[in-house]
């Protein structure tokens, strides 16, 4: 979704991802905020960055959407 090539990382704060990951599942973390400032005492996030993160989630959701959710029409 961000255009480029995928990046391993490790973050100084938590997710279920990195016990997902434990378990087998590939795991993505997804979030608004500005490069640095997540969980941090001047966190921020800039109109364009809510905007990126508001068309990757509509995105998987209209790709991926839940069993049965589109039965329900």
């Amino acid at each position: 979704a961000g255009g480029g090539r995928p990046e391993f990382v490790t973050k100084p704060h938590a997710t279920d991802a990195g016990w997902l990951s434990d378990a087998g599942t590939a795991c993505v973390v997804c979030g608004p905020s500005e490069r640095g400032e997540a969980h941090t005492a001047r966190e921020s996030v800039s109109l364009d960055v809510l905007g990126r993160c508001y068309r990757i989630y509509r995105d998987v959701a209209e790709r991926f959407p839940p069993e049965g959710a589109l039965d329900a029409t």
